[in-house]
């Protein structure tokens, strides 16, 4: 199964990296190292992580104030967010995809 990034959630993604890269260029790569790992891991085992309600799950990055919120499709891994700790938490629900109620 492939693990896909929302385009917000990249763009999250490259904010997070230019920051670290601003304070020091080793911060950012090890970021991006921890971010692999992550969804390695996140693929193999995409219902071991924390479990969010409503077919969204968390992976907490190793080293770095983030979680990676995801949601598990028939066909795809979709990242919805790279979550800062400091956010206000759960901002990343509006953008979980509305199902029909038919």
């Amino acid at each position: 199964m492939k693990i896909k990034d929302a385009a917000v959630a990249a763009e999250e993604l490259d904010d997070a990296l230019t920051y670290y890269r601003d304070v020091h260029p080793d911060f950012a790569e090890a970021l991006f190292n921890e971010v692999i790992r992550a969804k390695k891991l996140i693929v193999q085992f995409p219902y071991a992580w924390k479990n969010y309600g409503g077919g969204l799950y968390g992976f907490i990055v190793r080293r770095y104030p983030y979680t990676i919120v995801y949601r598990v499709s028939d066909d795809a891994i979709w990242v919805l967010a790279y979550a800062h700790h400091k956010r206000r938490q759960g901002y990343w629900r509006a953008r979980m995809p509305q199902r029909s109620s038919s």
